[in-house]
């Protein structure tokens, strides 16, 4: 077995690890970074690029439709093939960023030399042994399986990327970010789509106002969607399966072709050596302080593993708080201000607190909103559903916004600028924008009065 000492080492290489990884080796950190499976992890392999790629393809469909009523053919293999390229492409250039860093191949376990040296951690695999003056735990998440009878023959969101065939009929339990993306696509692709949702709404933690004028335009699609569903078993014969759901009190079964299960993620910090080392922990995630910083003061811990918000783009944040920590920078990173984005038709995008927190935090607040058809550019491309919502409060700051419609992933950054700027809304009213575009619905929302 090799010995080696690093400066840092990394357990973990999705986009918080290989990032951090990056960043740390151009600071002069040697690095070291343990992935047992393919670099960039869930969100390049199995989540958000893959995904991105069939929404584009579902997107243009769409498109073609809706402005030359024109219905384009779906390739579904030449489309996965894509996919696959796409994806292969993407981790070259994740190692060529990673030539300074040392790569292991194999699974990593945290562990002690000598329990009564509490610094004396080292990492251990099948045929390296690490000793790093810091360690940074980047594991990730799996899904999460609810004990349903007969969840086996559901399929995980990862298990849809690898399909060669489009099916007739798919039920989706889960009415999450997850589940309503994969909803809006394959819908697109000619697929007859159920949601089961167990909660009132799909994407429960989003702006209530949102999530019901979603819900409204998917079914106008065609989405058809159960919420207050308990799903309690699914059986299969041949090649069918059936789904049995109560669904408001009433029990119902269902015929499907496919099944996906998207009922969330958990942190993936089993196995790893927690325990070896007495790393703090509970069944959401590990316990970190603003540093990122375990109980172990060289050990720390970012992004899923931390259980909350699972987004590549938090941990990314989480992993630049960490190599600051380390060298002694100052944190500049407001976590508080993350700008989430979900890929349905039309698209969402929230940041800071919504109507609903502000309502159970008792905040004064008011809501500037502005339609979409109210502007030129939404009318020139027939994206007219949809509307800009901003939460102002007593001090004429923006604390949260929602977005539904086309590019809300784009138009979101605006007022994210705006918040981390701490710019008012009496200055940024003014804020000169091209026309015509989409983001002149910002600059009217910023413009309203409307007292709530």
């Amino acid at each position: 077995m090799e010995t080696l000492y690093k400066d840092l080492a990394i357990i973990g290489a999705g986009p918080g690890g290989y990032e951090l990884a990056i960043k740390a080796s151009e600071a002069g950190l040697d690095t070291c970074l343990f992935e047992y499976n393919k670099l960039g992890g869930t969100c390049l392999n199995r989540g958000c690029i893959p995904t991105k790629i069939y929404y584009q393809y579902a997107k243009i469909k769409k498109e073609a439709n809706n402005l030359y009523n024109q219905e384009l053919t779906v390739n579904f293999k030449e489309m996965k093939t894509r996919k696959d390229e796409v994806v292969s492409t993407l981790i070259k250039g994740i190692e060529a960023s990673l030539k300074n860093v040392t790569i292991i191949n194999e699974r990593a376990l945290l562990t002690k030399e000598n329990d009564t040296i509490i610094d004396n951690i080292i990492i251990k695999s099948d045929n390296f042994e690490v000793r790093a003056k810091n360690i940074v735990i980047a594991t990730g998440s799996k899904e999460k399986l609810l004990p349903i009878k007969g969840i086996e023959y559901a399929h995980a969101s990862n298990d849809i990327l690898d399909l060669e065939e489009l099916p007739k009929r798919m039920a989706i339990i889960g009415g999450g970010v997850i589940g309503m993306e994969i909803a809006s696509i394959f819908n697109a692709f000619g697929v007859e789509i159920s949601v089961f949702e167990y909660f009132p709404q799909i994407l429960p933690r989003i702006d209530k106002e949102v999530s019901r004028r979603l819900q409204n335009l998917l079914k106008l699609q065609g989405i058809k969607i159960n919420t207050n569903a308990n799903v309690t078993s699914i059986n299969k014969i041949f090649d069918k399966y059936t789904l049995n759901a109560s669904i408001n009190d009433k029990d119902l079964s269902f015929e499907f072709d496919y099944i996906l299960s998207s009922t969330g993620r958990i942190p993936n910090i089993n196995g790893i050596g927690l325990d070896n080392i007495g790393i703090e922990y509970t069944k959401n995630g590990i316990i970190v302080d603003k540093y990122n910083q375990t109980n172990i003061k060289n050990v720390y811990a970012i992004g899923d593993a931390l259980g909350g918000i699972m987004l590549a783009h938090k941990a990314t944040s989480d992993g630049i708080i960490v190599l600051n920590h380390i060298l002694g920078k100052e944190k500049k990173i407001n976590l508080d201000l993350i700008p989430a984005c979900s890929f349905t038709f039309p698209e969402i995008a929230t940041i800071g607190l919504s109507e609903d927190d502000c309502k159970e935090k008792q905040i004064e607040y008011k809501i500037l909103k502005e339609l979409y058809r109210s502007n030129g550019k939404a009318h020139a491309i027939k994206e007219t559903d949809g509307f800009v919502k901003i939460i102002v409060n007593n001090k004429d700051d923006i604390i949260g916004a929602s977005i539904i419609g086309s590019e809300a992933n784009l138009l979101i950054h605006e007022i994210s600028t705006l918040m981390n700027a701490k710019i008012k809304v009496s200055d940024a009213k003014y804020y000169i924008h091209a026309h015509p575009t989409l983001s002149e619905i910002i600059l009217s929302c910023l413009n309203k009065d409307n007292q709530r």
